[in-house]
């Protein structure tokens, strides 16, 4: 099985990736590393349906729209019957189906991750594959004190692809555009960090853009698991705090 890069999946559900056009469409796109997939599907459903909105899904191919040497992106326009939609993508890369957000806590109410269950078993994937699947989501994002480290090789290698690509200057563009999204502040210095939060806590957090950085990217470089992924964590580490320490001398007037 070739290698995938992951970390080059790119999708924020609003601005270009997500807009509604003048006549009611939905325009969605999704951005991968040039030449890694063969296809990607749009799994959609009505967000306030009865039960689990993916127990009744519409599936819509995305077509290449653009494609340079690195990277190309996928999109699809489609007229849905109500615009309040969740929806999923699933990758296809020979015989390797990934998953992208199916069962986000930010975005669906799912149990046991019904989500990836159900696009797993639909393209056939045998019980004792999805099963090790699903172990590798359940371990995969952060949970502040409650974070699990995965105990499969793949798990952990999966859970430090997915932490490096929040730290760094990609990360700090990210965690900016995420707060900016969701109408968070930037700074305040009268707010400090809220450290040693569960995952209940870290779910519900609204605090500051730079306190993220506290509460989540800064720890994230002693959870990795491999050696190749702290090595490449520290530098970037030492990206974002230089990269405050010009925030902090900008805010107070001193440069």
């Amino acid at each position: 099985m070739k290698s995938l890069q992951i970390a080059a999946i790119h999708h924020i559900p609003w601005l270009e990736d997500r807009h509604t056009l003048s006549d009611g469409r939905v325009c969605i796109r999704l951005t991968t590393a040039a030449n890694e997939f063969d296809a990607v599907t749009l799994r959609h459903a009505f967000h306030y349906a009865e039960g689990e909105p993916f127990a009744h899904a519409t599936d819509i191919p995305m077509e290449r729209m653009w494609r340079d040497e690195n990277r190309e992106v996928w999109q699809v326009v489609f007229a849905p019957r109500d615009p309040r939609i969740v929806y999923a993508f699933i990758l296809r890369a020979g015989d390797v189906t990934l998953l992208h957000d199916a069962d986000d806590p930010k975005l669906f109410a799912t149990q046991d991750y019904a989500n990836a269950r159900r696009i797993l078993a639909g393209c056939g994937v045998p019980q004792e594959r999805i099963e090790a699947v699903i172990a590798i989501i359940r371990t995969v994002s952060f949970k502040g004190t409650d974070s699990v480290r995965p105990d499969s090789l793949e798990g952990q290698i999966v859970q430090d692809a997915d932490r490096l690509d929040a730290i760094g200057a990609i990360g700090v563009a990210r965690a900016f555009a995420y707060g900016g999204g969701r109408g968070r502040k930037m700074y305040d210095p009268a707010e400090p960090p809220r450290l040693n939060m569960d995952e209940a806590a870290y779910r519900a957090n609204q605090g500051t853009t730079v306190n993220h950085f506290y509460e989540k990217l800064f720890l994230l470089r002693e959870l990795l698991c491999t050696q190749p992924a702290r090595d490449i964590a520290a530098g970037r580490e030492a990206f974002m705090r230089d990269f405050l320490t010009q925030f902090y001398a900008e805010w107070n007037g001193e440069r």
